[in-house]
This record gives C-alpha cells, structure tokens and sequence, in this order.
C-alpha cells in the first residue's frame, strides 16, 4: 500500500513560503495523500540525485519528496522556489539508515577534515583513535545513527568549536549522538537514550521503513482528516514529531510504573500526551475504559485539554482520555459520594482560622511555641506524610525543621492537632491533603465501578504524598474486577521536573507504594528555548541539590537546546513611568522585526500586586494587556499577556519580559523573612531560584529581565558576563 510522510524539515521550509504558497501547497499534500501516483501532480526525477523528484504547486514553486524503488510511497522533505528547490535537492540526500532504521535527511558528500584523513589508517589498522570517538570503532558509530560517509568527518571532532563548523552537515539523530558525547555522555548512555537498536532495513527501501510509523523527525499520514488538521497549524509541529529518545518512551507496553525527567522545554508534557494518545487506541480501546490525565493547576489542564484535541484526531479515542487537574477530579468524586465536608483550599479561609484559634487554646504554654510553629509542623509534616495519630507523629520525619521537639514534647503538641481536626470536623471543614485520603478510601472500596485502565501525571513535583497515595490506588484500578495489590502494566506513567518545584513538596514514590526501578528515564533536548535562554535559566539554579521524586538527585548534566538566537538583555529602568515606555519599544521592535503579534509577549511579574500596577502603566501608553488569571484566561488575541511566576508555569512565548527583577522580588523579602529556621530558608531559596527559573524559562527565543533598582543576587553569574551589577 502506498504512503505519504512528512519529514519535519518540511515544515521549516513551509513555514518560510508567503500565505499565499502555503495554502497551495496544503492543497498539493491532500492531492498526494489521495494518490502519489496521480499524473497531474508533474512529478519529475531531479537528475544527480539518486531518488529525489520535484512536484510543482505552481509556475514559481516546486516541492521536493524521496519517493521509494517501487514509485510508491513518498516522504516530503522541502519546499521552495523553483530553482531554489532544485539546489536544495542537489545539496542534500535522503534515506534510511540500515543501521537504526531512521529516515535521513542530510547533506551531500560531507568532506573530512584534514586530521580525519590522518587518522584512517590507525583506523584500518584497528589501532586506538584520538578525539571525541577515541576508542570506538566504526560499528559503534554506526549505532549512534552516524552513517559511513559521516564517520571520517566525525573523526574529525575534538571539541564543540570544531563540531559547530560542521554541524549542518550531520542528521538530527547523528546531531544528538555528537553532542551527547560531547556533553559527558559515555558511549553507552548515548546509545540507550537514543535507543536505536540496529535493523535489516535497506538504505533505499522508503516503503519498509514507513510501515513503521511514525518516528524520530518524520510522520507518517494516516489519513486525509489527520493531514488536514495537523497542516491548518504547521508551526504546532511538536505535536506531531517525537525525538526517538521520546518514541521509545511512547509507543510500548510497560510493565509497571515509569518516570519521566527532564529540563523546562525537554516535552514532558507532549510525551504524557502522546502517552495518552497511545494508551487511548491501544488499550483503553480494547477494555472500553478510560485514560486519566492529572496535572496540578486549572491553567495547565485547560491547557492540555486544547492540545490534546489536536494531537488525538480520533474522536473514540479523544473521548476515552479524561483531561483534569487532581483537585478538581477530587471535588467531583467526593461530592459524587455525597462526602460531608467543604475542602479548605485557601489559608486565609475564616473557617480554617478560627479552627486554628480554638486549637491553640490546647498549646501547652511552658513548651513556648508559637502559633506560626503549630501551623508549619502541620503543614509540613503531619499533612506532609499523611500522620493520623499520636503514634504516628511521635515517629514522623523532621528533617529540615529547625525547632528541634524531644517525643515527650511531640505528645504535647499533639493535642492541638488533634484539636484543630475536631474542629474543622466540627464546622463541616477538611485539609485539602486529608480530603486526598479520603477519596483514596473511596477509590479503594469502589475501585471495581471506575473506568480508568491507566493514569498519567504531569508536574509531578508539585504533588505530596497523600496526593501519590490516591494516584497509586487509581493506578491499581482493575475495571470490572477487584484493585491490584500493586500498579500494573500501563498503569502509571509520571513525567515532572523537580528543578521547577514552585511549592513545599518533595515526595518518596517508593514510600506511596509506587515502584518505579527499571522504569526511568530523563530527556535533556530542550526544543522550546534558545540556547542563550536555557545557559540563563540553568545559571539562576546555581547548581543548588535537586531530589528525583524517589530518594535520589537529579541533574541537568547533558541539558541542551537545538538552535541559538539573541542574548538576553537586561535594563534597568528609572522608574515604573520609563520602564512603561521602554517595554513599548521593545514590544513594537518585536513587532515590526520578527511579525509577533501581541499574544506571542508575556510579562511576568512575581505578585499580583506588582501585575496590577504594571497592567495599569502599560494601558497608559494604549497598549492593551490581558491578564492571566484562571484557566479560562491563557492567551488572549491583540493584547499583551501579564501573568505572575506562578501562572506563566506551564505556558510559553516567543517572547517573555521579567518586571521588577530586583533583590526584593528574587527572592520574595516577605517569604524570605517567615522562613523561620535555617532549613526553612534554605528552603525558601530554592522555590524562589525555581520561580525565577521557571519564568525565564517560559521564552523560547526572546528574553528581557528588568529592574528599578539592582538585580536579583540569583543572576550574579549572567550579570558578571554581562558587566552589569546585582545584590549580593
């Protein structure tokens, strides 16, 4: 049977045509779809290239596909001007790699440098090579996706100077292997991650290697509907291509719980969501069941609830996956049960208050403890580790609590938690992480009556523990028949970055009895951000210990962006007045150099308050802003976006402003000074070093850090490179 596939680098060149050509061009792709073989399409062989054919789409423009032995199947690969096409074609060939099975696209006759043909001969005679490939041969090449006419060049590599003269001319998947290795990788964690085992696939059999399907940078169309969705919004390609580091994660059986790492920009999120996809025809499909999709916030399941519409062109299988943030799924399913209790969600709530207020008329006065003390050891560690009992607290664990309390002391202290829970009982009151627990009691006597056959987790290190406790009952869900003593196969699949934790959550997954050994792995390609951008974003963390969510450390060791672009800029501003007018000029230079519209800016500012004050300067100079607020409000059309820290989270922009940058924002004075003990403001810095990274993070290749008085101490080392001074 014939095929029609799409190599990414085709929407590059799409993307590039005027309005006018692309629209034709969609046109050419539905007539291709239909029929390769269609004699109205003018397809002609371009001579001295060995399987490349032209297709016109008018008098002026022509596109450029491989097309399989049998004149078959056809892979889309560029677009362009008629002469412009053709030299494109003549610089670049197209193929599979019988090593990995990859389809390639890369460029013509690569030359080795002069020390590559040097070092051939030691090659042939199997003596050890210098360089970046010392000690490997050409097979363990060939197994990183670098093909025989790229070996002698990538000999030739020392250092990533060298490797920037020549990347162009490497594949993206012979691309990637370099710069693992040049990142620290060994040679064996380069190849598991890339995870390309070896194939009898022929370098010219286009056919065979399409009735795979999808993977790595081409995508292969299955029908009309799904080539008419994906081409009306080209630039989304993400939602369509996966990195084979990321396919693999994807499209397989699993046999338990699997955790997924990885950088801002990495596509966490795109994977969870082809997850879903995936789980959605292949396995709810079979038990009619259902995909659960959890997130943290309102905004970012509002968010993937648009996405994956786009993503998921089946209409069953959209149908089969159900998009919340765990909150809300919790509300419903507890007053589904008719549960007696209003959730308490906000810390200021006059119930919660003057639960607080009866309870601590239990304190025992000669431990001399203040009313703030009670509240964070509740928080933090009855609430925390889901204590219940006198019992249990007097053996919880508090490390990281600056008060030191002996057992004797924790039985006294006892009696105003247990006050403050009779209390909230009392007035028909429950703590959000008590409400978890009760709806894992309902899950776990009801489990038979629920649809889900797997769950999927996004930001996860923004959960605790009794919210892992409940996702662990729901991952043991057996529809139809009694739970599982443990999460099963394509049960869970959880994805987070804990360098972007933004709340006071740090969790064991082994200890909520979710067991993921043999089921981890990390993406370090961010495909969001600039270079320049992610060098800034990794630079605010300032190398500061990051938990893995199961008792280990994380890294960003071997994190990287694809492509480069402008250096931030930092200003400073006199006042808020000047500050307004300097932001309308950078606004109106992004529009008028790089066509933004006005939804493609965002303005971050770290409170609420400092939005408001900035909204109202930025509308003095007629320059209409929208404030994100609520899921309802992500992105509005004509205007300015304006978010703080905590709601840009999850979001991303062409370009991205950060207002009031200044020591008293980065950190936050007013967090930092009720950080009680020393581990609390230890604490305390790494949320507002994660704020702050997760805000630069958010621009994908402009970025503007702002301030009225000096800069935040956390962007000393940019600053420093940049001659400009910050707060110690």
């Amino acid at each position: 049977m014939n095929k029609i596939a799409i190599h990414d680098g085709f929407l590059d060149s799409l993307l590039e045509l005027p309005r006018p050509i692309q629209h034709k061009t969609k046109i050419l792709l539905r007539k291709l779809q239909r029929n390769p073989n269609a004699p109205g399409l003018h397809l002609e062989k371009i001579q001295d290239t060995g399987n490349l054919y032209s297709v016109r789409i008018d008098q002026t423009y022509r596109g450029v596909l491989a097309r399989s032995r049998e004149q078959g199947s056809v892979v889309i690969l560029h677009v362009d001007s008629h002469d412009d096409a053709y030299a494109w074609a003549r610089r670049h060939r197209a193929g599979v790699n019988p090593d990995s099975g990859i389809f390639e696209v890369m460029r013509s006759n690569p030359q080795p440098a002069a020390a590559a043909a040097s070092r051939e001969p030691a090659e042939a005679a199997g003596t050890p090579i210098g360089g970046l490939f010392e000690g490997l041969r050409d097979r363990n090449l060939r197994k990183l996706n670098i093909s025989d006419d790229l070996i002698p060049l990538a000999r030739s590599i020392t250092d990533e100077d060298e490797f920037a003269a020549v990347a162009d001319r490497f594949p993206l998947e012979a691309h990637t292997a370099v710069e693992m290795l040049l990142a620290g990788y060994t040679y064996q964690e380069a190849l598991d991650e890339l995870h390309t085992p070896a194939t009898d696939v022929d370098a010219d059999d286009i056919d065979a290697v399409l009735d795979f399907g999808s993977q790595g940078r081409l995508w292969v169309v299955d029908n009309e509907e799904e080539l008419k969705r994906m081409l009306d919004a080209p630039q989304e390609k993400w939602r369509v291509f996966l990195h084979p580091s990321q396919r693999r994660l994807v499209d397989r059986d699993w046999n338990g719980p699997v955790r997924v790492l990885g950088g801002a920009g990495t596509g966490k999120t795109v994977v969870a969501m082809h997850r879903a996809k995936w789980l959605a025809r292949h396995r709810a499909q079979q038990t009619d069941g259902k995909v659960l999709f959890l997130t943290f916030t309102a905004n970012l399941a509002a968010d993937l609830r648009r996405n994956l519409e786009d993503l998921v062109t089946h209409e069953e299988d959209l149908a089969r996956v159900e998009v919340v943030h765990l909150d809300q799924w919790v509300y419903r399913f507890l007053n589904q049960h008719n549960f007696p209790q209003r959730i308490v969600y906000d810390h200021h709530d006059s119930g919660r208050q003057q639960a607080w207020d009866e309870a601590l008329k239990a304190a025992d006065p000669d431990l001399a403890l203040e009313p703030e003390f009670y509240k964070e050891e509740w928080s933090k560690v009855v609430l925390a580790q889901g204590v219940l009992s006198r019992n249990e607290y007097l053996h919880a664990f508090r490390k990281g609590r600056g008060t030191p309390v002996t057992r004797p002391k924790r039985a006294r202290i006892w009696q105003v938690f247990e006050a403050y829970r009779a209390h909230l009982a009392a007035n028909g009151l429950i703590e959000k992480e008590d409400a978890y627990r009760a709806a894992r009691h309902l899950v776990d006597a009801n489990t038979g009556q629920l649809p889900y056959v797997s769950v999927i987790v996004d930001e996860a290190q923004d959960l605790g523990y009794e919210a892992f406790r409940l996702i662990a009952s729901l991952a043991r869900i057996n529809p139809g028949g009694e739970s599982m003593e443990q999460p099963g196969p394509n049960s869970l699949f959880i994805v987070g970055d804990p360098h972007q934790r933004i709340y006071d959550q740090q969790v064991v997954l082994g200890r909520c009895g979710i067991n993921i050994r043999g089921r981890s792995s990390r993406l370090r390609v961010n495909y969001r951000t600039s270079r320049e951008i992610l060098h800034t974003a990794v630079s605010v963390l300032s190398d500061m210990p990051v938990d893995d969510l199961d008792g280990g450390t994380d890294t960003l060791a071997g994190y990287r962006s694809l492509f480069g672009g402008p250096e931030p800029k930092f200003l400073e501003m006199q006042n808020m007045e000047h500050g307004a007018a300097l932001l309308q000029q950078w606004i109106a230079n992004l529009q008028q150099e790089f066509d933004y519209g006005l939804q493609d800016i965002c303005l971050v500012c770290r409170t609420n308050s400092q939005c408001d004050k900035w909204d109202e300067a930025i509308r003095d100079g007629n320059l209409p802003t929208h404030r994100i607020q609520t899921a309802r409000d992500t992105r509005q059309t004509g205007a300015v976006q304006l978010a703080t820290t905590h709601r840009v989270k999850g979001l991303e922009f062409p370009a991205v402003a950060i207002l009031d940058a200044g020591p008293g924002n980065f950190p936050l004075m007013v967090a930092m000074n009720s950080a009680g003990s020393r581990a609390d403001r230890e604490l305390a810095l790494h949320r507002e070093r994660s704020l702050l990274h997760v805000a630069v993070s958010r621009a994908k290749r402009h970025l503007l850090v702002c301030t009225r008085t000096r800069f935040s101490p956390f962007l000393k080392p940019m600053l420093e490179a940049a001659g400009t001074r910050s707060d110690d």
